[in-house]
């Protein structure tokens, strides 16, 4: 369709007016890029650390979905990420149909 990470577009009418559904494309950015992300944000971890009091957890919240084609498959809760953070957290931020957010905030399993 030429609109990266849009595989399908329907319209149709309804009762109230016209319904819209777009079908996103996210092959390809799964548990690798995640594991990706995670790396980048690993590389910071000693300097997140100094800036937090002795003890203190440090969580990472990765976001997807907050443009169009910024959309990853939503993690197995079966894989565990490499990483330096306590917790890793992943929100997937796309809109769905009728216009509502999934914002699904889901934990990673994490290994050290």
């Amino acid at each position: 369709m030429g609109i990266p990470g849009l595989e399908a577009l329907t319209i149709y009418p309804n009762d109230e007016g016209t319904d819209v559904i777009v079908g996103r494309s996210v092959s390809g950015r799964g548990w690798t890029f995640v594991q990706e992300c995670i790396d980048g944000k690993n590389k910071k971890v000693k300097g997140y650390r100094r800036r937090l009091p002795s003890g203190s957890e440090l969580w990472l919240l990765l976001v997807s979905g907050s443009s169009f084609a910024s959309g990853v498959e939503v993690p197995s809760p079966n894989i565990p990420f490499d990483t330096y953070f306590d917790r890793v957290f992943f929100l997937d931020h796309f809109p769905h149909p009728a216009g509502k957010q999934q914002d699904r905030v889901v934990e990673l399993p994490v290994k050290r």
